[in-house]
């Protein structure tokens, strides 16, 4: 009796969508209506969750967005899984201060100045 109860009660959580998040490749392509139902920094586009770009000319024209790539996390440990997917960020002006590369979204820092 007490396992068809454990059994019945199982049935009843899967069937309520109470499981494991998504994984990774479960993720990219995963049916959506809002951009918050994708792991960030997919998108929901067309249904589907995506990649928001691959390159600049991908992001909306403008907006000063370039296309950068972001590590994409594990929903389930916070780890780092490996995989890069491209997020529209803001870009950083030509002339603005700069430590490195990375202080500039896709420009190069060039004697402190993004170029």
């Amino acid at each position: 009796m007490r396992i068809v109860f454990l059994g019945a009660c199982l049935s009843v959580a899967l069937g309520l969508g109470l499981r494991e998040p998504p994984s990774q490749a479960e993720a990219q392509g995963r049916q959506c209506d809002l951009n918050s139902e994708c792991m960030d920094p997919l998108v929901c586009k067309e249904g589907r969750c995506r990649r928001q770009c691959a390159e600049d000319r991908d992001c909306p024209v403008g907006l000063n967005l370039v296309c950068k790539m972001v590590p994409q996390k594990d929903p389930r440990t916070g780890r780092r899984t490996g995989k890069q997917y491209g997020k529209c960020v803001a870009a950083a002006p030509r002339g603005a201060p700069c430590v490195n590369a990375g202080d500039c979204s896709s420009r190069t820092c060039t004697a402190g100045t993004c170029r």
